[in-house]
């Protein structure tokens, strides 16, 4: 019988492969194990659990099952509250007609990692979104003096600047 690793690494292989519903299907196996191993090596932040419903969560964001994304990444959170997770969430909020709970899960995201270009970029479009073109520039800013060569960045701060 496959343990925990072997079946996310199994997962992992089939996404590659481009079969996503095999790929969801192991990495679930993985997860209702009932083992973690936060110290492996595949997974030292999160622990195999944890980087299994990343990587479910990612897996059904490619399907667009946005709904059961969130809830893998929200499972992850819960499990390890990390940046990765919180980013991740915050633009399927966005997708998803959930906007007004982006914000807040980007805000998580850079109080967990103040070095995330991406938090930065997604959280300036959702200011953006909401009229707060300045609040937007400066995430935008904060990218690139993160990420000087960030083409998305360096586009949406150029588009923000013309229409002001």
């Amino acid at each position: 019988m496959a343990n925990n690793v072997e079946l996310f690494q199994r997962g992992y292989a089939y996404y590659n492969d481009g079969d996503y519903s095999k790929a969801i299907e192991e990495i679930t196996k993985a997860i209702n194990m009932d083992i973690n191993t936060p110290s492996d090596i595949l997974a030292p932040m999160y622990g195999i659990r944890g980087l299994s419903y990343k990587d479910r969560g990612n897996k059904n964001n490619d399907t667009n099952d946005y709904n059961s994304a969130i809830a893998d990444f929200t499972k992850m959170i819960q499990l390890f509250p990390n940046a990765i997770g919180y980013r991740n969430r915050g633009v399927l909020y966005g997708w998803t007609g959930q906007g007004h709970l982006s914000i807040p899960d980007f805000n998580s995201a850079l109080s967990l990692n103040p070095n995330d270009a991406e938090a930065y970029i997604h959280r300036g479009i959702k200011y953006g979104a909401n009229g707060n073109i300045n609040q937007a520039i400066s995430d935008w800013q904060a990218a690139l003096r993160i990420d000087p060569d960030n083409s998305v960045a360096k586009g949406l701060l150029e588009q923000a600047r013309k229409a002001m």
